[in-house]
């Protein structure tokens, strides 16, 4: 008898929270995806997309992991060399870079000639600076200025987004 009541208990009480849960708005997932999320001061297309924007993948941003800093930090130091290898062809030069690249940024980088890239060398390590469920920004120091790279989990994988760059003044 004993156990009859507490089984009817728990289900009693489970369905309360069901109903609490519904009344809230649907649950955490819903509450998550009204979080304000960090942006960069200079660029606004830095900043985490919104809830249900997608860039290359179909993935939800909610539901996408954070990164792993050393393999963020290692893919950005290998995308600002290959970067910075401006003496290849154009072919070449987006060849290096392909593989850290989403498939939108690479078509960017199509329309730049590497001769227009006025930085010559990196000057220090990337530096993460914020990160979140499926995305993070790193600075670069280059001999001219900072460039700031946006990769975004995409299809399982960190890939590099959008970029900006400051020049030093």
């Amino acid at each position: 008898m004993l156990a009859l009541v507490t089984v009817v208990g728990i289900a009693v009480i489970a369905v309360l929270v069901y109903f609490l849960v519904l009344a809230n708005g649907g649950g955490s997932a819903k509450k998550s995806d009204n979080k304000a999320h960090p942006e960069s001061s200079r660029n606004p297309t830095l900043s985490q997309p919104s809830p249900g924007v997608h860039l290359d993948n179909t993935e939800p941003a909610s539901l996408r992991p954070s990164p792993d800093r050393a393999d963020i930090v290692n893919r950005a130091r290998n995308f600002t060399d290959a970067w910075l290898h401006l003496e290849r062809s154009q072919d070449a030069w987006l060849n290096g870079m392909r593989q850290y690249c989403s498939r939108n940024f690479i078509q960017t980088l199509a329309e730049v000639q590497p001769n227009d890239i006025d930085s010559v060398r990196r000057t220090g390590d990337p530096v993460v600076t914020s990160t979140g469920n499926g995305y993070a920004n790193v600075n670069v120091p280059l001999d001219n200025g900072i460039l700031t790279l946006r990769f975004d989990y995409d299809n399982g994988v960190f890939l590099i987004q959008s970029y900006d760059f400051e020049l030093k003044s």
